[in-house]
């Protein structure tokens, strides 16, 4: 499976992210803005839960989305530019045939379109629920490697436990985690061929 390679990349890495939170508005000293870590955003332990303006349930599969977007075939509005419809069943099909396993995994769609051209994909929670930001959603390549980024953390959380535990080493840890989920991403889309259903085909 591809997630133990990517625990094997970890290494003596722990768990944690790095990078910027939109809904926090807390950022990374400015040197450390760049590359791998505007791929995955967080706070250092800090909770701040995003206005979520469609709330997904993989075991309901239904959606408490407002704007009854739900079970439509193409995004809309600020989002029609996102290839992939920012729906649940998308995001299933996606991890499915890039051998992401959501498994037990919370996952939220968060329908910001001041996040649009942000450069800014997800974020995983302390406990583990993972965001979808917009560019998630921008191609199939893009949501199959942003899923399979934010499980690697998940991962890293559920093994080594939270970086806010490791005191003055909490950035380094941060940081070499960040640099292990975006090295682990691509993985995941070249294993996209060999697993590919053809449902996300359009959508590349």
């Amino acid at each position: 499976m591809l997630l133990k390679g990517a625990v094997d990349t970890v290494g003596d890495m722990v768990g944690g992210y790095s990078g910027y939170n939109p809904v926090a508005n807390q950022y990374y000293g400015p040197g450390e803005q760049q590359g791998a870590m505007w791929r995955t955003v967080s706070t250092l332990g800090l909770t701040a839960v995003p206005e979520i303006q469609g709330v997904f349930g993989k075991t309901a599969g239904q959606t408490t989305d407002v704007a009854g977007l739900f079970r439509r075939t193409e995004n809309v509005g600020d989002f029609a530019d996102l290839k992939v419809p920012m729906q649940m069943r998308y995001v299933e099909q996606a991890a499915e045939d890039g051998g992401v396993g959501l498994q037990g995994v919370k996952v939220r769609i968060v329908r910001d379109p001041d996040l649009i051209g942000k450069n800014l994909y997800g974020y995983t929670h302390p406990n583990g629920s993972i965001d979808l930001y917009p560019d998630a959603f921008t191609d199939t390549e893009q949501l199959v490697k942003t899923l399979g980024h934010e499980r690697t953390h998940t991962m890293q959380i559920d093994i080594f436990g939270h970086p806010n535990t490791y005191g003055d080493g909490t950035m380094r840890q941060l940081m070499l985690n960040e640099n292990a989920a975006h090295g682990i991403e691509n993985s995941f889309w070249q294993y996209y061929p060999q697993n590919n259903s053809g449902k996300l085909e359009q959508f590349r």
